[in-house]
């Protein structure tokens, strides 16, 4: 993932290569050194299954299997996996309730 990380300088800020390297930080830890050719649909199941069971909110998981997509696209492997794995539904009302105040203080 280091090398995918080097690849994306030229076509990342800085911020956004800081973002990409926070984002890896746990699926470099959970897939290790593996292949990306030996990574299946049930390993990256397995990954995030454990980081939404870990607490992790649904938005982030997503960010984070953004990131493996794009590693995976890269290695020309998503196609394999591509249909089984969705994004995780997020919350949509965050937030909300601090715009309703606004409204009800506004009258």
């Amino acid at each position: 993932m280091l090398r995918y990380i080097d690849s994306r300088k030229l076509e990342l800020s800085d911020r956004s290569l800081k973002k990409e390297r926070q984002l890896l930080v746990q699926p470099s830890r959970f897939f290790g050194a593996m292949s990306l050719a030996r990574i299946t649909t049930e390993h990256l199941l397995a990954y995030r299954e454990s980081r939404a069971k870990s607490g992790t909110g649904s938005a982030y998981v997503n960010m984070e299997m953004g990131s493996i997509r794009r590693i995976l696209k890269r290695a020309k492997r998503w196609h394999i996996v591509a249909e089984d794995i969705h994004p995780l539904k997020e919350r949509r009302d965050v937030g909300r309730a601090m715009a309703l105040g606004a409204r009800r203080g506004a009258s």
